[in-house]
């Protein structure tokens, strides 16, 4: 049986699907951070691209952690840091 899903979602939709707070998503939509449009006063989401939009971010944080993972591969944990300062004086 096909799934029956809106094809537009609200703020309070959105938000309980992402299970983060209206204000979040207020703020992602404000800086173009989430796919949204406004009808008047009222934001919508398009469901469809919702879901890009979650697949994209998850596909990016798992990215990030493996670029994480690699940059420590056949390295020493703790980086050389400077030597220890010289305590003699400079003679002048």
């Amino acid at each position: 049986m096909a799934e029956n899903k809106k094809k537009y979602l609200t703020i309070q939709e959105v938000a309980q699907q992402l299970g983060v707070h209206e204000t979040t998503i207020y703020r992602l939509a404000n800086h173009g951070k989430l796919p949204a449009f406004k009808i008047g006063s009222q934001w919508r989401f398009d469901s469809g691209l919702l879901d890009n939009w979650v697949k994209e971010q998850a596909g990016e944080t798992l990215a990030n952690s493996n670029e994480e993972g690699k940059g420590s591969r056949g390295r020493s944990q703790s980086k050389p840091g400077p030597g220890p300062k010289s305590t003699k004086s400079t003679g002048v």
